[in-house]
């Protein structure tokens, strides 16, 4: 028998950041999901999900330096829905 764990977490904000580029055939991008909101002392920010992903290839030359490339890419490799 297996089991398989499913974790849900709802986040509405992804902040990513490219943290090594060779400038050739690939990068490593980190990237966190966080979950925003208003709170008592003002605006609170929890951090909900964070790893690193590597863009190489021709995914890596279909990349033009656009930011919306990036976070479109994070967002076909991971299992999450962007509302």
């Amino acid at each position: 028998m297996t089991v398989v764990f499913i974790d849900t977490v709802q986040a509405n904000c992804m902040v990513a950041s490219i943290v090594n580029d060779n400038l050739t055939s690939a990068c490593v991008v980190q990237y966190t999901l966080y979950n925003l909101s208003t709170g008592p002392s003002g605006n609170m920010a929890q951090q909900m999900y964070a790893n690193t992903l590597t863009i190489s290839g021709t995914d890596y030359t279909a990349w033009t330096g656009d930011n919306t490339y990036v976070y479109t890419y994070i967002s076909s490799q991971i299992p999450i829905t962007i509302l």
